[in-house]
């Protein structure tokens, strides 16, 4: 599955607690969908430069290209557990 324009809130240019996770939002619900479509939780995307280190610490991302990510199926459980409340997958 590729998710395409997506971009990140950074946490520290925003105090207000409210917005903090809506980049992981976004990005675990796209997992879960990867999982309910047959996908393995797989999901590609590509990231801005500044943003890498944060998707690999965040979500467990892995380069695969100079910007291409992939969160595979073992990173993408993590999510979908955490944020989501143990679903069977």
């Amino acid at each position: 599955m590729n998710l395409h324009l997506s971009t990140v809130l950074i946490i520290k240019k925003y105090k207000d607690k409210e917005y903090n996770e809506v980049g992981i939002c976004l990005f675990t619900g796209v997992c879960k969908r990867s999982f309910d479509l047959g996908y393995d939780g797989y999901v590609e995307f590509m990231a801005k430069t500044k943003l890498i280190e944060y998707y690999k610490k965040v979500f467990g991302a892995s380069l695969i290209g100079s910007q291409q990510m992939i969160i595979e199926t073992r990173a993408s459980k993590k999510l979908v557990n955490k944020y989501y409340g143990g679903v069977d997958l």
